[in-house]
């Protein structure tokens, strides 16, 4: 039974030694990827979005599109001959929701999963109802069917969402985490919701099962974080270490009752709770490749990873989820991601200045340009990935020549 049948439409405890809790105990060695060994830009694939720019935003979703500054200068001539619009970067999400499909044949039969939380669900739902718009494609949340024996997850927006299109068989999925940072149930941390809460355990009973038995397609792009849950979870320990009322972390303000003291809400992450998420992360990341690349072997082409970088707009004020807990996770991880030579997906930074688009709670966009630029991003990953440097988008040429001139001045 194909996975179309199959749907519905959709209308990490903290060691008790924790203030002991030494560094050097969590950082633990990893493989290095021949990808984190880059000597110089032209050894780099194109990445327009990691480029400074500015992200034009329309009331019309389908205008949206990210722009690559570019300033004619006596000092670099030669890239300068291409013409303004060379440097607007391309969006298919627009392509597809104007039906130009022929010049998309590359999406044929493709896979992105996105892993991670309630972000990347909606990610996934907003590609599915805007992008999709106007084609046959659709969103909806999978159910396994009896025959599968795959049990499947009780709250319906914490299960599979899947976006389709299927003039091009085009599949985008989520996977929804709660966290890395759970081990094991513990009574401060959303006790007895959605179990089990730790990554692996979810993974290997509601989603490989899936890929095992054909139900769902296996990805060709694999775009992962996790971050808000972490953060939820580590103020929660830091609260019930302390013995203090539990933080709400979606509310825009979370004023403790005594301010004296003040835990478990907006206060920085220390250290020790930093590289305890590293840890964490980095047991993720091999824990995915290794179970998605054993499904994968025999295939034609390789799994491509990114780190979806976390939001910097945010409504919140002082929670759990303010917005220097979020700059230092994401940096955290960040790291992490140069260690095991994983790209990023600057998606953060577009959202930067866009707060007024957040809606309830304080940390998901509603509909516009933040999460429509998420689309254009994935896409544009997914057609390097699937043609290499074949048809590469124009502008990749002269932001490399960008490069190569500011090379060739250095070393004269």
């Amino acid at each position: 039974m194909r996975w179309r049948d199959q749907v519905r439409f959709s209308s990490v405890p903290i060691p008790h030694h924790w203030s002991a809790f030494p560094i050097r105990a969590v950082v633990q060695p990893f493989n290095r990827s021949p990808q984190s060994v880059i000597t110089s830009y032209s050894e780099r694939p194109c990445d327009p979005y990691a480029e400074p720019g500015n992200l034009y935003t329309s009331d019309n979703l389908h205008d949206s599109r990210y722009i690559i500054y570019n300033d004619p200068t006596i000092r670099l001539p030669r890239h300068h001959n291409a013409p303004n619009t060379d440097w607007i970067v391309p969006s298919f999400s627009a392509d597809i929701h104007n039906n130009r499909l022929e010049e998309l044949d590359w999406m044929r039969n493709r896979t992105v999963l996105l892993v991670g939380d309630s972000i990347d669900r909606n990610l996934v739902i907003h590609f599915g109802r805007r992008a999709l718009a106007g084609t046959h494609g659709t969103h909806a949340f999978f159910i396994p069917s009896d025959e599968l024996k795959v049990p499947n997850v009780k709250m319906e927006s914490h299960q599979i969402g899947v976006a389709n299109l299927p003039e091009l068989n085009l599949t985008i999925y989520n996977w929804f985490l709660m966290g890395l940072s759970v081990t094991e149930e513990v009574p401060f941390f959303h006790p007895r919701e959605d179990l089990p809460q730790n990554y692996r355990s979810r993974i290997e009973r509601f989603y490989l099962p899936l890929l095992a038995k054909g139900a769902l397609p296996r990805p060709d792009l694999v775009i992962f974080n996790s971050g808000y849950w972490d953060l939820d979870y580590l103020a929660r320990a830091r609260a019930a270490k302390h013995q203090l009322e539990f933080p709400n972390a979606l509310a825009r303000t979370s004023l403790p009752s005594n301010p004296t003291h003040d835990l478990g809400d907006g206060n920085p992450l220390n250290l020790n709770e930093l590289a305890f998420h590293r840890s964490r992360l980095r047991d993720f990341v091999r824990f995915l490749r290794a179970s998605l690349e054993k499904l994968n072997s025999g295939a034609e082409q390789p799994i491509s990873y990114m780190y979806r970088s976390m939001q910097l707009g945010n409504a919140t004020e002082r929670n759990a989820f303010s917005p220097s807990r979020v700059r230092q996770l994401d940096e955290s991880n960040r790291m992490v991601m140069r260690e095991m030579g994983v790209r990023v997906l600057e998606w953060g930074k577009m959202t930067i200045g866009l707060d007024n688009q957040l809606s309830d709670p304080p940390i998901h966009y509603g509909i516009g340009s933040a999460q429509y630029i998420f689309g254009d991003m994935m896409l544009f990953y997914l057609k390097q990935h699937v043609l290499g440097t074949r048809e590469q988008w124009i502008g990749c040429k002269w932001i490399q020549e960008r490069y190569d001139a500011l090379a060739s001045k250095e070393g004269t």
